[in-house]
């Protein structure tokens, strides 16, 4: 049996850059705790890897959604078929993003009570609420971007890729140890928003230059927006209702299922609305 050198040196190319970008991404996802950790106090660092946690249920539903997208995309561009791979982004960012914002505004709008429940501690709880906020909104901008990502690494886009990891390390470790040093934990929390949005913006302009040429702004416009806003408007009446109410944790529970209902429902109103239009 001939082995193929070029062919072993690109299959080695791909398995290092995945590595070293799957490094990078490690460390991209653990820098904000490991400078609160070394900066802040004790305290303030419990407090913040608790936050990180109630947040982090978001990727519960986004991990297992790579495993099924990325064989897929494989697939599909091995066989050269263009045009189903535009199709297949589409419709697993709608399939994501349906369950993602609604289960985002549910788990934000919940910090304080799901804390409480768990630890008994309402004076925690408080602490924790506005830093699982601003945490809830960069782990969604990052889990939308699992489409993206997975795409990317099944065109063999893998050098772009890294070069894009690497500039976020270098840009946004001395960022995250200025916002802590300056803010406190909400400055760390502030820094994964940035980190994530920027990401977002760039990785999602490379996966349109360099594989799908097209179709960017029906992307943002039809397949995100429509669940952002109706899990947006949805999650504040919901968030106005528990603050100016005093109910117990079971109805509050009851509430948030409410609004996970209603987000879902009506982003496919909105959806209907915008293909009708």
């Amino acid at each position: 049996m001939a082995f193929s050198m070029p062919k072993i040196r690109e299959i080695g190319g791909f398995s290092i850059d995945v590595a070293a970008i799957s490094v990078a991404g490690l460390l991209l996802s653990q820098i904000d705790r490991i400078v609160v950790s070394k900066t802040l106090s004790l305290s303030d660092f419990a407090v913040y890897s608790l936050s990180t946690m109630v947040a982090g249920t978001v990727y519960l539903i986004t991990n297992p959604v790579f495993s099924y997208v990325y064989p897929r995309f494989s697939r599909l561009i091995g066989g050269g078929e263009e045009l189903e791979v535009v199709n297949e982004y589409r419709a697993t960012t709608r399939m994501l993003v349906r369950i993602l914002f609604p289960s985002a505004a549910v788990v934000g709008l919940m910090a304080i009570p799901i804390v409480s429940v768990w630890l008994g501690e309402e004076a925690i709880a408080i602490r924790v609420s506005p830093l699982v906020a601003l945490l809830i909104i960069g782990y969604t901008i990052h889990s939308t971007m699992y489409i993206p990502y997975s795409l990317l690494l099944a065109s063999g886009k893998t050098r772009s890729t890294l070069l894009l990891y690497l500039g976020l390390v270098i840009s946004f470790v001395p960022a995250t140890i200025g916002l802590s040093r300056w803010m406190g934990t909400f400055g760390a929390a502030l820094s994964q928003v940035l980190l994530f949005g920027v990401y977002f913006v760039i990785g999602s302009a490379l996966t349109y230059r360099t594989v799908l040429h097209t179709f960017k702004l029906k992307w943002l416009l039809r397949d995100l927006a429509p669940s952002m806003i109706s899990s947006l408007i949805i999650g504040a009446a919901g968030n106005y209702a528990m603050e100016h109410s005093s109910l117990p944790i079971l109805a509050q529970f009851l509430l948030a299922g409410v609004v996970w209902i209603m987000s879902y429902y009506f982003d496919r109103l909105l959806r209907k609305g915008i293909e009708a239009g």
